[in-house]
């Protein structure tokens, strides 16, 4: 049988702003010294320390990640060995809270080092919205291309999207660092915004046409 069937390929496009609605903290401590003892004893002790005072202001140790240890030799003539220890735990955003953390640091003077990741929950459910209105996208011109030629568009042929997956926004804070602006303007950053990105689909679509009756 005859396809009589003809055939017009449109790429459609959509794309729209969110908010990052999650933050991933990673808090790795760590001590050089000579005696691997003194360096295990110190860290130790400062991460017990610290999640402590975390499960005071009411977080929950048990979604609290333990990442593991790890020991190295560095070689230096008064610190042959280092020490450390890597913890990671995820909260909804809120700079008051990220803020709070730092504040734990920089007041107990722990050696550690604050990577906070941000990320976005909710980017699957606006994909698929996106996906819909970069379809209808192409739907759109792919309408008016083929009225030029007398046809009408009659159904989908084939169907390829382009893989556009957000990157995670990460942010390496360094406690030793930050301890030189924690103490006098750390409130006016309580309320900031989370971090947005830009998410976008492109599908390329090949629409089967007929001519007008």
């Amino acid at each position: 049988m005859k396809d009589d069937m003809g055939k017009i390929s449109m790429t459609g496009y959509a794309e729209m702003k969110i908010k990052a609605d999650m933050t991933r903290y990673t808090i790795t401590f760590e001590k050089a010294g000579a005696s691997l003892s003194e360096c295990m004893n110190t860290v130790i002790k400062q991460c017990e320390s610290f999640l402590g005072q975390l499960k005071e202001i009411g977080f929950d140790l048990k979604k609290i990640h333990m990442e593991g240890d790890d020991t190295s030799d560095i070689g230096f003539h008064d610190e042959q060995i280092k020490f450390k220890r890597k913890i990671s735990f995820e909260t909804n955003f809120d700079m008051k809270v990220e803020n709070a953390i730092m504040n734990i640091i920089e007041a107990n003077h722990y050696s550690a080092q604050i990577s906070t990741t941000y990320l976005f929950s909710t980017e699957d459910d606006y994909r698929e919205k996106l996906m819909k209105e970069a379809i209808e996208d192409s739907k759109r011109k792919a309408t008016l291309a083929a009225e030029v030629i007398n046809e009408e568009i009659v159904g989908i042929r084939d169907m390829s999207k382009r893989n556009n997956r957000l990157r995670e926004k990460s942010n390496l804070t360094e406690s030793k660092d930050a301890r030189f602006v924690l103490m006098d303007v750390i409130a006016n950053s309580d309320d900031l915004a989370s971090p947005e990105e830009i998410i976008s689909e492109e599908v390329s679509v090949i629409w089967k046409t007929k001519k007008y009756d």
